[in-house]
């Protein structure tokens, strides 16, 4: 088994320093992050089917490295010198547990199948949530920008999901014109710039439970439907509190919500010296095409997209 592990990682090795030295520098970073994932993903997932011979352990292996990579970029700064060769070192080490672990799950022929499946199932729910977050935030709500084509869409079609769409998109243009800077606020004009009420909240739920359900089935992870509905409540839940609780405390706001209007905000500040706070500031102070970090609870999804200019 070590010699295994041995050739696998020089082939490995050897492969990635390739990819990176011929990567053509005239594509943008954005592309290249999600190449980078691409490859990433693709080479946890085929060597750990290799050393295991079991596509559930190669799913959840896959679905491990691409949490434990987003956890390492959004708290490392990659682009320093020293932390480029760490990189490199625990590029190699990763890798070898992987093959590790994935070999002695291959010895265990009555291995836990259903914890393997719960380990993938919320990890799935995490970054469906990520990319339900960041595709809202990015195309929706900054749709003035990022497509326009559904602010005219609305001018010429009056129903219910283009006045949602509308709405969303005009109370969120409006409330980045009102943040100064130092992400105070000159006024608000409509208080529900600053948090999801609880029609958002139901829509948000629909989207997140059809879509977690579709990506588990695609990925042969199988949970019953009430577990499922259970899951995508709590996890939902749980993000409209975050936001309303912490996003007008970004703002330096005291703005109450009552549980008539939307999920009620807690007396809790989140403070200026965290991840979420520098990763929202640069959001609102970053203008035009370089404008990314679109994630403000579920972060993951900008890293993977090359939309996370803390980084890029």
């Amino acid at each position: 088994m070590i010699l295994n592990i041995i050739t696998i990682l020089c082939f490995i090795v050897i492969i990635r320093y390739f990819v990176i030295a011929n990567i053509d520098n005239s594509i943008d970073i954005r592309t290249k992050c999600k190449l980078y994932y691409l490859l990433f993903i693709l080479t946890v997932f085929w060597l750990s089917l290799y050393c295991s011979k079991r596509y559930d352990v190669a799913i959840m292996m896959a679905l491990i490295a691409l949490g434990s990579q987003v956890v390492y970029r959004y708290n490392v700064d990659s682009s320093k010198e020293e932390n480029t060769r760490k990189n490199d070192i625990y590029f190699v080490l990763f890798m070898g547990l992987i093959s590790f672990l994935s070999f002695y799950l291959r010895s265990k022929n009555n291995y836990n199948k259903k914890t393997v499946q719960y380990i993938s199932y919320f990890i799935v729910l995490y970054f469906s949530g990520s990319f339900i977050e960041w595709f809202l935030h990015r195309y929706i709500m900054h749709c003035y920008f990022n497509s326009p084509w559904l602010h005219e869409y609305h001018t010429s079609h009056d129903n219910i999901m283009s006045n949602l769409i509308e709405k969303s998109c005009t109370s969120h243009h409006n409330h980045h014109k009102s943040v100064n800077p130092d992400m105070k606020l000159k006024e608000i004009k409509d208080k529900y710039e600053l948090f999801f009420d609880w029609i958002t909240t139901f829509m948000i739920w629909l989207i997140f439970f059809l879509v977690s359900f579709f990506t588990s089935n695609v990925l042969d992870i199988h949970v019953d439907v009430k577990i499922h509905l259970f899951a995508t409540i709590t996890a939902v839940l749980f993000y409209v509190l975050f936001w309303n609780t912490f996003h007008p405390t970004m703002h330096k706001s005291n703005l109450h919500i009552g549980l008539d209007e939307g999920a009620p905000n807690l007396n809790i500040d989140i403070g200026s010296k965290n991840i979420y706070y520098n990763n929202h500031v640069s959001h609102h102070n970053i203008k035009g095409n370089d404008k990314g970090n679109y994630n403000v609870v579920f972060l993951g999804i900008d890293e993977v997209m090359g939309t996370n200019t803390n980084h890029n």
